[in-house]
């Protein structure tokens, strides 16, 4: 519902009202294509040179993206939460309620 967003309703989302989409997941992408690029080229050298295996660096990219992730939901203010989200949650910080689902991030190397 956080990525994308509803329109609310039977289609879900908060009482009954639509969820804007917060993009959170694609704007960490986004912002960090550069950063990730960089990290496996470095790492492809290293690996054609012996002195790293495809997990670790697989290991090592996932605690990157998933604390860029976490970052991305903790910095995120737009769009802002409405009104009754507010009252209701008591705050106006948009995605953070509990801390549970950006504590949740993780990755899985396969």
């Amino acid at each position: 519902y956080n990525e994308f967003g509803t329109r609310g309703g039977a289609s879900g989302g908060g009482w009954g009202g639509p969820i804007p989409e917060r993009p959170f997941m694609r704007n960490t992408m986004r912002n960090n294509r550069g950063k990730y690029r960089d990290e496996l080229r470095s790492s492809a050298a290293r690996l054609v040179r012996g002195e790293t295996t495809l997990p670790v660096v697989m290991q090592r990219l996932g605690l990157v993206v998933q604390g860029d992730i976490q970052k991305e939901i903790s910095s995120l203010r737009s769009p802002p939460n409405s009104p009754v989200t507010i009252a209701l949650k008591g705050s106006s910080k948009p995605l953070i309620d509990t801390g549970d689902m950006r504590g949740s991030v993780t990755y899985k190397v396969e």
